[in-house]
């Protein structure tokens, strides 16, 4: 019988399943008689096989990808065609009577939650009443036509007004007067916008993904309870001193303890507090799909009986008539700022765009999962740019997207950005006719809708399961809450994206590595420290590295391997042949290429061996281009298209080397020393296995067709 390998006898080769290329020969033809011709076993499965039969491919470059889709080749056409198409066609061009109802009722109806958040919001950001209703008005028209996400609505947010009133008072310090204040809060949504229009057009809406999830529910949670604690002097109705939350609890602890607190302020809040709550928790029970307006009614019910009642309690109309009318266009008056001034300007206008884009992308992206659509991180920077821009030049302050009124738009039927068009409608017939009834308003109502807005901001569930799931997540969570809790927005944000930003280069610098071994009766190789019975051959290491080779971790790859080895040696386990699976090593830089060639050069030194596997065509071009590969290092017949194939030919290797030992022997010792790459990192800690672990199957009793690979 012929030996396994030779022409004529059986194939002893890893079987490969896959869907040719297009334009391919279908499994089981053959497109010429070279690709007929047989040849060694091994060589069918190494990459120089593959480029001798369907040549060496074609040299592109690197091409934009869609969401994670096919790669996309646009045409310099198409590109001016994208570029000079107002959003909105999109949906214009297809627009129904039913996406107009859908649109009207859900304008109209986020509208009535929208203007008594307006006016509570612009308190939150020491603004008169009315710049709220001002950021509810030009913004949204902008955003209609220009925005991608179909639900969002976009306006004033408890987060944004919090951080608008932070940032200001760093600019202009605490005691400015209203006018200074209001012109630097449309400054500083100006110069929000002109950040997000400048990160729009340079491509960076993909930015966003390098703050993590759990950071900016950190970050959003502790920017809650800091807003809860600005809203105790409309609770106690007396003034109190600016600082943290700690010193506000404080104060607001010693104000109660010395009875100077305003009871019916109090009572007010706390009633229209229990009111919002009991109607949203009947009409969650009893009609959870019809909104019932809780904090319209609230206004209308308690401003009503405050009057009645004749109560002793702060109100609007207190700083003044609220006037009517829109709003002129007109550029902010700054005054002589100074330099500082000027670059504290700047800084509130980058913290602003940041954190409007990183709220507004996260609620968008919801909405378009649920309803099966796609959004544009830049064409939603540039929207958003644009609505700041033009709402600061009409009063606005920093705008975002409001996580309660888009999940009302979605479930009342809104279908395109035109509902924003109808709250704008609404917004300004409010501001032509109904302003004075904001007047006798009290400050409690408005502190309690606030209240109300922010149990959705409040989520202490998360960081309990990221204990139990994910501790690195619940670090960050726990960084970007501690930080913004402790020394403010500003600080805790910055916190926030420098701690995610430091987890993904750790993860980069330090990524998992595995020794791996052949389940069973499989052809499948598997970490040996999740799955002890995993085989391993004698003399022969198999290694995976998941991540590409690159600067930041080269050095920690080649250290890996070499005291893999250094430890196996003086085990006696002497490694003959090192398989390195390259499946997830999709690129390697010039750094990691010249601390690799160091590690070819200790591997012939010591007579290893080295064969790749499942190499990339990506990462056969850099090694190729960098002279690696090619070279007297590293040769063609060393590249191999699966990690199956590369131990099939590493296997004769020690076989032929160990005085006629079987390459199918028990791995016995050699499978302990394989498993000794937790010991690496933990410093000597003996991993499990030994001699009595089960016999590996030969890799000899595969047989499979002798013409290709099917």
């Amino acid at each position: 019988m012929p030996a396994p390998g030779a022409e004529g006898g059986p194939r002893t080769f890893v079987e490969f399943r896959e869907f040719p290329p297009h334009g391919g020969v279908p499994p089981g033809q053959c497109s010429s008689a070279r690709a007929q011709e047989p040849s060694p076993a091994h060589l069918e499965c190494t990459e120089k096989w593959v480029d001798r039969v369907h040549g060496p491919g074609r040299q592109i470059s690197r091409q934009k990808s869609t969401g994670g889709g096919p790669i996309v080749v646009e045409s310099p056409h198409e590109a001016a065609v994208r570029v000079l198409t107002p959003p909105c066609w999109a949906w214009l061009s297809r627009y129904s009577r039913a996406d107009l109802r859908g649109d009207v009722l859900a304008g109209l109806t986020v509208s009535v939650v929208l203007v008594p958040q307006a006016v509570a919001y612009a308190l939150l950001a020491d603004l008169p009443p009315v710049n709220g209703l001002y950021t509810s008005l030009v913004p949204l028209l902008v955003y209609a036509a220009t925005g991608t996400s179909r639900h969002m609505s976009v306006g004033p947010f408890a987060l944004m007004s919090i951080i608008t009133r932070v940032l200001a008072h760093d600019v202009i310090g605490l005691d400015a007067p209203v006018e200074r204040r209001v012109d630097t809060a449309a400054a500083i949504a100006i110069a929000a916008g002109t950040v997000q229009l400048a990160m729009g057009a340079l491509g960076l809406g993909l930015g966003a993904a390098f703050l993590s999830d759990t950071s900016v529910a950190g970050f959003t949670t502790a920017s809650a309870l800091i807003i809860a604690g600005s809203q105790l002097q409309h609770l106690l109705g007396v003034p109190m001193p600016s600082g943290n939350l700690a010193r506000k609890l404080g104060a607001a602890a010693r104000v109660v303890l010395a009875g100077e607190a305003n009871g019916y302020a109090a009572a007010v809040t706390l009633a229209s507090l229990g009111f919002m709550l009991g109607i949203r928790t009947l009409g969650r029970r009893c009609c959870p799909r019809v909104p019932l307006f809780e904090q319209l009614l609230a206004v209308v019910v308690f401003t009503a009986g405050a009057l009645a009642l004749g109560l002793p309690v702060p109100r609007v109309g207190d700083d003044g008539e609220v006037p009517s009318g829109l709003p002129a266009p007109r550029v902010p008056s700054l005054g002589a700022n100074t330099l500082e001034q000027n670059l504290a300007l700047l800084q509130a206008g980058l913290t602003a765009g940041l954190t409007s884009f990183l709220l507004s992308t996260s609620i968008a992206r919801t909405f378009a999962l649920i309803h099966g659509y796609a959004i544009d991180a830049n064409g939603e920077l540039l929207a958003l740019g644009l609505s700041n821009v033009a709402g600061g030049f009409f009063g606005a302050y920093p705008l975002s997207g409001s996580l309660s009124r888009s999940a009302l738009c979605s479930s009342v039927g809104g279908r395109t950005p035109l509902h924003g068009a109808v709250q704008a409608a609404v917004v300004g017939g409010v501001l032509l006719g109904c302003t004075a009834l904001f007047a006798p308003l009290p400050y409690g109502v408005l502190a309690a809708i606030i209240f109300v807005a922010l149990s959705s901001l409040l989520d202490f569930a998360l960081p309990a399961l990221l204990w139990q799931t994910s501790r690195s997540d619940f670090w960050l969570w726990a960084i970007a809450f501690g930080g913004t809790v402790l020394f403010g927005v500003q600080p805790g944000l910055a916190l926030s994206v420098g701690s995610s930003l430091c987890l993904l280069v750790a993860r980069q610098s330090r990524p998992a590595c595995e020794v791996l071994g052949r389940l069973p009766g499989t052809e499948l190789f598997r970490d040996v420290r999740r799955y002890p019975a995993a085989l391993c051959t004698p003399g022969l290491l198999v290694f995976r590295f998941h991540a590409p080779l690159h600067f930041a971790n080269a050095e920690f790859f080649c250290a890996q391997l070499r005291e893999l080895l250094r430890r196996r040696a003086s085990r006696a386990c002497a490694t003959r042949a090192l398989v390195l699976d390259c499946s997830a090593m999709t690129e390697i830089d010039f750094s990691a290429n010249s601390a690799l060639r160091g590690l070819l050069e200790e591997l012939r030194a010591q007579n290893v061996a080295l064969l790749l596997a499942a190499t990339g065509q990506a990462l056969t071009d850099r090694l190729r281009a960098f002279g690696t590969l090619g070279g007297p290092l590293l040769s063609d017949e060393q590249l191999y298209t699966s990690v199956g194939a590369a131990v099939l030919v590493a296997a004769g290797r020690p076989a032929a080397e160990a005085d006629g030992a079987s390459p199918t022997a028990t791995h016995g010792r050699d499978a302990l020393c394989a498993r000794t790459l937790e010991e690496a990192r933990d410093g000597g800690r003996r991993a499990s296995g030994g001699d009595d672990s089960p016999a590996p199957v030969s890799y000899t009793h595969l047989t499979l067709p002798t013409k290709r690979i099917v």
